[in-house]
Formats: structure tokens, C-alpha cells, sequence
């Protein structure tokens, strides 16, 4: 979902445009199952929910996801209300920091049929896989849904534990020449924010700060680690294959483990 003119107004061109990496990691991980996918990133494309509903209605897909911090839900959530009056058959599914953090009440308060708490990897996998078998969700673990006016509790989604075995994410399906780093990060290269990725070499946090949402998504304080050789070979396709010049790691606590 995209709002960067409704949060930043005039001083949207100044600000960071990242890839949305966790869909680019769950759509390459499903599309391992045989799953067809696509990403519309309405925050680089700077659309407004309105110009986002008839892009994903082309598609005609069985199953719309999306993915929003708390500073993303007005736009996330006008798109599955739009969507849902347009399209009030095809089930939605919404997952990222917000919704793990209070799966009931967004699913309470979202116009949206499924919440994942957790990493979506195999919640969303065998979502898909129960739908196109027309069979009940039950017993997913992660999955939120409503059945016979109760919300049913889906508990925490696994992890997956070697991050090694995961693909590399989906760069292909996102607009990999829209995405800019801050401005500040470029004051000594003319104010030139792009190309430029994020990437990450480990998932979750050993800490439990007050302030933070990290351990909402990635429970137990554990950090996984990626190998380094899984690193670069990523690196290497980032830089040679899109042209990237500008890499933001996006660990949660990238300095926990000094040797790595």
C-alpha cells in the first residue's frame, strides 16, 4: 500500500523508497509450491489506493495479500475496503508488524479475511493450497480468521529456521529502477539515492525492547543467521544484474554478533 504523499506531503521526494523485502521473500518462497505471483508496489509506483484496485484487479487472483507497518494502514486498509466492494468474493489476507502484533483487532477492524501473526512463508503457502482444493483453513498455524462469529486463534506462524533454504527474493517482480535511498545517505554523490536495494544477513532480535515491534513478527529473542557466501552471492546479483550502487542492510541488530 502506498501513502507517501500522506505522510511527507511536498517532502516525499526527499524520503528513503525501499523494497517492500518481506513480500519479495514470501512471493519467492511460494512460487517454489507452483503459485503464480505478482507484487504491485504502490509506494514506489506513488499510487493512491483509488489507482491501485484496477492494477489488481487485472491480475484476477485468487488470493490478494498485502503487507503494512501501523504508518501503512490507511492506505492498506482503504485498499481491502475498496477492493472488497469491487470484488467481495475474492478472499484478502494482510500480514507485516502491524497485524502481528494485534491479529484480532485488525482483523476486527480491516475489511480482510485472513491475518497471519508471524512470518507468512507457510501460512500463506498453505492458504493457497487449501483454496485451490476448496478445503478449510483450519488448524494453520499463524492464520487468523473469523468462522461462525468467533475469531479463530492461529497462534504464532513458524519460523523458518535456515534462512539458507529460502530463494533469493522475487527482485523480478518489483520496479527495481524506483527505489532511492535517503538523501542524507548521498550528500557526497550529488544527491544521486539510487539504484539502490536493502538486503539483510539475519532475522530477529535477542532483545525485547518496549518501543519495538521485531519480536511481534520474530518471537523467542533468536537471531538466524544467513551464511555470508549467501550474502554475496545475493550482493553480486543485486549489483550486476539491477545495477545497484546503494545497499542498506536491514538487520534488525546487525552488530549482536561481531565474527558474523
Amino acid at each position: 500500500p502506498g501513502n507517501r504523499l500522506e505522510q511527507y506531503g511536498g517532502l516525499n521526494k526527499l524520503t528513503t523508497v525501499s523494497q517492500p523485502l518481506g513480500l519479495a521473500m514470501l512471493a519467492a518462497y511460494v512460487r517454489q509450491f507452483g503459485f503464480t505471483v505478482a507484487i504491485i508496489d504502490a509506494e514506489a509506483e506513488f499510487l493512491i489506493p483509488e489507482q491501485t484496485i484496477p492494477l489488481m484487479e487485472e491480475y484476477e487472483p485468487s488470493l490478494v495479500g498485502l503487507s503494512a507497518f501501523t504508518t501503512k494502514m490507511t492506505a492498506a486498509g482503504k485498499v481491502l475496503r475498496l477492493y472488497k466492494e469491487r470484488n467481495p468474493y475474492i478472499p484478502c489476507i494482510i500480514g507485516g508488524h502491524h497485524s502481528s502484533a494485534i491479529p484480532e483487532r485488525t482483523l476486527n477492524e480491516e475489511t480482510v479475511d485472513y491475518v497471519v501473526k508471524g512470518e507468512g512463508f507457510i501460512p500463506v503457502t498453505e492458504l493457497l493450497r487449501r483454496l485451490k482444493e476448496k478445503r478449510e483453513p483450519d488448524g494453520i498455524k499463524g492464520l487468523w480468521y473469523g468462522k461462525n462469529g468467533q475469531t479463530v486463534n492461529g497462534g504464532q506462524a513458524e519460523g523458518i529456521a535456515d534462512l539458507d533454504s529460502l530463494p533469493f527474493p522475487a527482485w523480478d517482480l518489483l520496479p527495481m529502477d524506483k527505489y532511492r535511498c535517503h538523501h542524507w545517505q548521498t550528500w557526497d554523490y550529488n544527491l544521486e539515492q539510487a539504484p539502490y536495494s536493502v538486503i539483510y544477513t539475519s532475522l530477529g532480535c535477542p532483545f525485547h525492547c518496549d518501543y519495538c515491534s521485531v519480536n511481534m513478527v520474530y518471537p523467542n529473542r533468536r537471531v538466524r543467521y544467513r551464511s555470508p557466501e549467501k550474502f554475496v552471492a545475493e550482493l553480486k546479483i543485486l549489483v550486476e544484474q539491477y545495477g545497484v550502487r546503494y545497499v542498506e542492510i536491514i538487520d534488525d541488530t546487525l552488530t549482536v554478533n561481531t565474527k558474523h
